[in-house]
């Protein structure tokens, strides 16, 4: 017969056989996962962090406050912390059009190499940050990354444009204008300007109380085409530190025949759900018109019908009542053109259709549009 006291010491040998089975996996798994995290770290086994390219000086440093359109230059030095030579066979402008320059030849043991981080900041303005990266012919470390940040500022007040010349005839000369001022000289003055249209021009004369700033006026002229019209203007000024300034401009073109609303803005609409928008379409000069029939780029879920204004089923009128009416059933941004043929009219009335269609149980808590829209001033 077994003694208790036997009995109890199996036992124990049992669990302490147990033990050191689950003990001996728990190590072995843990050795994997530290394995798995020094690689993805960058730190290859057999290769030390002493044993790479090391940056002398800050890998991650800040430039000087500067302008748009500016360039960003700097110079980051490395030193080659291993026992063999290591070659830099690529350089990353990972933030854009920039370029990274270096010497091509192998680095030895010991040396130091300088590299040249060059970026265009371009248009935009605020905190900036642009990134760099270097591959070498190292087979555990191919790639070192480095970055710039810092403050891109406008030397013009306002710091950025944008001027609507709302609903405009383009069978006649139409402007607007705004002021611009620079903190950088004296007095402003405007020495070239270019815009994206052959009808659009930009002149500017002296403004202020000492004239020191300029009243920028964008004119268009007659036969610029029908609809929604943007663009961009370049305008070239005597700041030497910033010579170049842009500004965005918009209008709705129209001739005699002009909608109230351009673009129709659904907005959200939830699938398999139809939204209806009603706009006036009507005459300038009061003339009646009839639509014979309508065309989109949008397809079978857009429908457009009318009627005119005075309630009557059809006939020549200088006011209509134009409707559309939007049954999505994909989730999907929409943006299309309708275009209402009017008898006698060679060229189509274009109007502007967008919406945002999402499922029937979305919840939106907040929806902005960051694409500027032209205003209705001047609408009729």
């Amino acid at each position: 017969m077994i003694g208790p006291h036997l009995v109890r010491a199996g036992f124990f040998d049992t669990l302490c056989s147990i033990e050191m089975h689950v003990m001996t996996r728990l190590s072995r798994i843990f050795s994997r996962c530290a394995a798995v995290l020094i690689v993805s770290a960058g730190i290859v086994p057999g290769l030390g962090a002493s044993e790479s390219l090391e940056f002398i000086g800050d890998q991650h440093t800040a430039f000087a406050d500067t302008y748009q359109h500016s360039t960003v230059m700097h110079e980051f030095v490395v030193r080659n912390d291993a026992k063999h030579p290591i070659t830099i066979v690529e350089g990353i402008a990972v933030s854009g059009t920039g370029a990274v320059t270096f010497d091509p030849a192998p680095i030895p043991p010991g040396a130091t190499v300088r590299i040249q981080a060059n970026q265009p900041v371009g248009a935009s303005l605020g905190a900036t940050a642009l990134r760099f990266a270097i591959v070498t012919d190292e087979p555990g470390r191919p790639k070192y990354r480095f970055s710039l940040s810092g403050f891109v500022q406008s030397p013009y007040d306002p710091e950025t444009a944008h001027i609507d010349l709302g609903f405009i005839d383009r069978r006649e000369n139409s402007s607007a204008t705004f002021e611009l001022h620079s903190r950088e000289v004296e007095q402003l003055r405007l020495t070239t300007a270019t815009t994206e249209h052959q009808n659009i021009d930009v002149v500017a004369e002296p403004a202020g109380l000492t004239s020191e700033g300029i009243e920028v006026r964008v004119l268009a002229s007659p036969g610029l085409p029908r609809g929604i019209l943007s663009g961009t203007a370049t305008l070239t000024t005597n700041v030497t530190s910033a010579p170049r300034f842009d500004f965005s401009y918009t209008a709705n073109v129209f001739d005699d025949v002009v909608p109230a609303e351009n673009p129709v803005a659904f907005g959200l609409i939830r699938s398999g759900q139809e939204a209806i928008k009603d706009i006036v379409v009507q005459s300038r000069s009061g003339a009646p018109f009839v639509i014979d029939h309508a065309t989109d780029t949008i397809g079978e879920i857009l429908g457009v019908s009318w009627k005119p204004c005075d309630g009557r089923d059809r006939g020549p009128s200088p006011c209509f009542q134009v409707r559309f009416s939007l049954s999505p059933e994909e989730e999907r941004m929409t943006a299309g053109t309708a275009d209402l043929h009017v008898v006698g009219d060679p060229e189509p009335v274009p109007i502007l259709v967008t919406s945002w269609v999402v499922s029937p149980d979305t919840v939106v808590k907040q929806l902005r549009s960051p694409t500027a829209q032209p205003d209705k001033r001047d609408a009729p």
